[in-house]
Formats: structure tokens, C-alpha cells, sequence
């Protein structure tokens, strides 16, 4: 898995704090209920800091639609909203930010409740997924009930960030290579130390099999100085500061980690660490590698062939496991039954990627007979194997065809064919029509 550089929002000094005013209907009925004094928090007594105005979603989903617009990407099929201070947006905040960027068809999920380390927990959770396009989006905007001010580390910041996770290498923009995760909790009124972090770089370091001591970089969240210095402590191979950016002593929240990464400047190279830390005792660490590009990525055998009645169950297996991502980008239902795919691979129209023995990319067509026209139905290729242009080797077999596929004209599918050469016109006010050749064949009508 990758992670795209953050984009990011920064809230301005000296802003007034929100009005009392603004505070949910629903808080004034709890502190009604148990008392104002009771649910007194203390205010920041300190001089200014970065405050963001404006509904917490409406600012995430500038930056998010700001990250969407500027990744050659198709839209990310999931996105998790992260927030590291209370959500006072009114009903259902992630999904006005989902629809806010045009992410209309995202599985959409809320994180929030661990003080700062949610983007951390999101990462990990994504890692097991199996999910092709995610953005994670971040953000920390203090208001009532909230206070800026915390018991024994940095004030809080107002901040937002966003940025993508894929399955394959973004070609067109700068990306780190995920290779380890590592999360912890710490026990009530424990500090965050040395030994801590060094058990987090060890977990994490073990599915890469390198020592800690590859770890050239780390990113730490601005939780407190003893938070930095704990982290410090942990990579004494490291030298120099850990995360030098604006307003070095202000936590950012869950947007601290992503904002540090986007202005730092820092030189990156080999294996580094994301350092995360909630305010609830909540530890997290994601191992990046900074030196992966095109050609370092593993060379694996491919073979590249029409299917044979032999392979119908591994076709069905595997088209079965995509089978929702499949489903919102046809306009031929028909196709996606079982005993039609195995009908398929029995007139030859299934193409197949083989890779130690198993498929990895399929692609069931159907061949025009009367001129060179070739129709794409359906494809899908193993996550660990996008961006290895899988579906333009399988299309090849055709020789020089013209191909054509019929997608919903809202459907996430539309953006990988943009971004991946074929070029589309209107078929109705439902549908659109993507074209592609890979010869010099002019594709007409």
C-alpha cells in the first residue's frame, strides 16, 4: 500500500473563539443535566493560536477536494473521517463531507474519540482491507465543548489534512511505500516512554525483517515535549530534529502527523516512521519507505493467455472477490452470475493473468462480429499486482481491436479509464462510452 503526500489547511493566529452560542443543542442538554460547573474545562491562558473558522466538514472537504482534484487517481472508493475534537456539524458529518467532494458512491466511516491518534488507527485498519483507493481525511477544530488547553502537553491547534491510500504506486505524484504497522494502548495515567516506542518499531520493523536501526527518519506527533523526547530516545541512530515544522509547540491533533509530513523539509530516504499519539493513551507507528519507485518494485512472472475450461473455477473465484467493485461499473448485470462466466470461458471470451498458478487479472469481452470491435464487460486484477498495466497486457491478446465499454456515468470506474487512456463520449444521460486501442488504429464509428 502507498500513501500520497498530504494536502493541508492551517488555521490562522489571533482567531476568536468560537461562541458560546454555537454549542449543540444536545451539549446543552447535558450540562443542564449534570451541572455547567461540573463539565468546566479550563481555557488557554497563552497567547494565539492557529484557529480555523467555518463547520469542521465544509474545511475538510476543501482540502479533500483539493487532494482529489490534484492526484492523477480514480476516485478513492472508501474514506475515513477522521476528527480529533468533538463533532458539533449537525446530523451525519461524514457523509456532507463525502458528498461535499463528489465521493457520492465511498463507503464512508467516522473515526473519532482517541484524542489525536485516529489517523494512525486508520491506516492500520485499512491495511487489512484490501481496498484499492482510500483518502483518509484529518481534522482538529476546537469549539465548544473543547478546550485548547491540556494537562501536561502542547495546546491544541486547529488544522486539516488529507491524503490517499492505494493499492498500487501513484505514478504522477510523490508516495511512500506502507511496509509495517504497529499499535499500542497505553494503561490509565502511564507516560508515553523510550521502551514504548522501541516495542512499536519492533513490531512494525518484524513483517519487514529489518532491524530498527534502518529506521533513518521519524515523523512524531507534537503531543508534549516529553512525547518528543520519549520518541527521541527510542532511535538513537537518529540525529537532528524529529519533525521540524511552523508552531513547533502546538498539537495539531489528528492533523499533526499529516501537516508535519506536507512542511517539513526534511530529507527523506530508506525506511522511516509515522509516530502517532492520542490524548487517551493511544500509541501508533506506520513504517514508510521513501526509495520505492517504478523500478524497484518486484518483477513477477506473468502469463498472459485466453482462458480454458480448466481455469473456469479460478475465474469464478476470483471475479467473485470484486464482485461489488464489478457490479457498480456495469451496465450488463447479466454478466456478473457464475454460471454466465463459466459460459464465457467456454465460447473464449475470458481473458486471463497467471502468476505462480494463480489468476491475478481477468477480463471477460465479447468480439463484434462484423467489424474490429472488441466489448469489455468486466475486469478486475489483484491488488498486488495494479500498476503493472495487467488489463492492457490481457486487452493486447485482441491484436489491434478497437475496445469499447459502457460504464455508469457516476461510477468510480470512470476515473481509472480516464486516467488510463481511453477516452469517453456520451451514450445516454445514464451511461457513458470509453474507447481505447493500442495501435494506431483511429477509433471512429
Amino acid at each position: 500500500m502507498f500513501m500520497t503526500c498530504p494536502k493541508i489547511v492551517v488555521g490562522d493566529l489571533g482567531q476568536a473563539p468560537v461562541p458560546t452560542e454555537r454549542v449543540a443543542a444536545a451539549y446543552s442538554q447535558v450540562r443542564s443535566a449534570y451541572g455547567a460547573t461540573a463539565l468546566a474545562m479550563p481555557e488557554w491562558a497563552g497567547g494565539d493560536l492557529p484557529a480555523l473558522r467555518g463547520a469542521a466538514s465544509d474545511i475538510a472537504a476543501s482540502v479533500v477536494s483539493e487532494l482529489i482534484s490534484d492526484v492523477d487517481m480514480p476516485l478513492p472508493t472508501t474514506l475515513i473521517d477522521c476528527r480529533s475534537t468533538t463533532m458539533l456539524d449537525g446530523p451525519s458529518p461524514t457523509y456532507r463531507l463525502a458528498a461535499s467532494c463528489g465521493l457520492h458512491r465511498a463507503t464512508c466511516w467516522s473515526l473519532s474519540g482517541l484524542g489525536g491518534g485516529e489517523v494512525g488507527e486508520a491506516m492500520l485498519q485499512l491495511s487489512g482491507l484490501g481496498i484499492s483507493t482510500a483518502v483518509i481525511s484529518a481534522i482538529q477544530a476546537i469549539q465548544v465543548p473543547d478546550t485548547r488547553a491540556i494537562a501536561n502537553g502542547y495546546p491544541l491547534g486547529d488544522a486539516g489534512a488529507a491524503f490517499m491510500l492505494s493499492a498500487t504506486r501513484p505514478i504522477s505524484t510523490l508516495a511512500w511505500r506502507i511496509c509495517g504497522f504497529a499499535m499500542t494502548q497505553l494503561r490509565l495515567g502511564e507516560s508515553p516512554e523510550p521502551h514504548h516506542f522501541r516495542s512499536l518499531a519492533a513490531d512494525a520493523c518484524r513483517s519487514e525483517r529489518v532491524p530498527i536501526e534502518a529506521i533513518r527518519w521519524c515523523v512524531a506527533q507534537h503531543v508534549s515535549a516529553a512525547f518528543l523526547t520519549a520518541v527521541g530516545s527510542a532511535f538513537p541512530q537518529q540525529t537532528g530534529e524529529y519533525s521540524p515544522r511552523p508552531h513547533p509547540e502546538v498539537n495539531f491533533g489528528c492533523a499533526d502527523v499529516p501537516l508535519t509530513i506536507a512542511l517539513s523539509t526534511l530529507q527523506r530516504t530508506g525506511i522511516g516512521a509515522l509516530v502517532f499519539g492520542g490524548r487517551f493513551g493511544s500509541l501508533s507507528l506506520v513504517l514508510l519507505d521513501a526509495d520505492v519507485t517504478p523500478d524497484s518494485l518486484p518483477r513477477r512472472k506473468v502469463e498472459y493467455r485466453v482462458a480454458q475450461p480448466a481455469d473456469a473455477d479460478r475465474v469464478v473465484s476470483f471475479l467473485a472477490r470484486y464482485h461489488i467493485d464489478i457490479a457498480a461499473g456495469t451496465t450488463t448485470p447479466e454478466c456478473l452470475c457464475e454460471s454466465g462466466t463459466r459460459a464465457a470461458v467456454r465460447r473464449k471470451e475470458v481473458l486471463v493473468a497467471i502468476s505462480a498458478s494463480r489468476v491475478i487479472g481477468a477480463a471477460r469481452i465479447y468480439r463484434r462480429k462484423k467489424i474490429s470491435r472488441v466489448s469489455v464487460y468486466q475486469f478486475a486484477v489483484d491488488e498486488d499486482f495494479r500498476g503493472l498495466h495487467v488489463i492492457e497486457e490481457l486487452l493486447r491478446l485482441c491484436d489491434d481491436a478497437v475496445f469499447e465499454m459502457t460504464v455508469p456515468r457516476n461510477a468510480p470506474i470512470n476515473g481509472y479509464l480516464r486516467s488510463s487512456g481511453w477516452t469517453d463520449e456520451p451514450g445516454n444521460d445514464n451511461e457513458t462510452v470509453w474507447r481505447r486501442t493500442f495501435s494506431d488504429k483511429v477509433v471512429t464509428d
